[in-house]
């Protein structure tokens, strides 16, 4: 497992020097039983803010996009209780730890579930879809 660990490690962060500029490395621990990144690193005028964990439970990520600390998009998979309420309804209390793949929207306002998402996801989205996203929420 550490071999593919590592390599997981190695792969991302060549993808992220290859995407971003001003990487920072917050935190690296990779273990035979964890295996966390967090980085911080910079999109065009945008601060770019990654987490990925890969635990027991199974894999938790965070990809966001801020402006001046302002969250323009979050893709996330954490147990956050609204989107288990969104995908669960009446019965989302059983359901409370469950890590539920979910887009957060400019500042928090709107939330939508997603399929789970890797960075490249996050990457083709940001390349292809950021340009038409900040039309849309920018002129609100």
């Amino acid at each position: 497992m550490e071999k593919k660990v590592e390599y997981c490690f190695e792969r991302l962060m060549n993808l992220i020097y290859q995407k971003f500029q001003e990487v920072v490395i917050i935190k690296k621990d990779i273990t035979s039983e964890v295996f966390i990144l967090e980085v911080n690193c910079v999109y065009k005028s945008y601060k770019i803010v990654i987490s990925e964990i890969v635990d027991p439970k199974g894999r938790k990520y965070a990809f966001y996009l801020l402006k001046d600390n302002l969250i323009i998009v979050g893709f996330d998979n954490s147990p956050d209780y609204r989107t288990i309420k969104l995908k669960h309804k009446e019965n989302y209390k059983k359901y409370y730890y469950e890590r539920v793949p979910h887009q957060h929207t400019y500042n928090k306002e709107e939330l939508y579930l997603t399929q789970e998402i890797q960075l490249e996801d996050f990457i083709n989205w940001l390349e292809k879809k950021l340009d038409n996203y900040l039309k849309t929420y920018a002129s609100e």
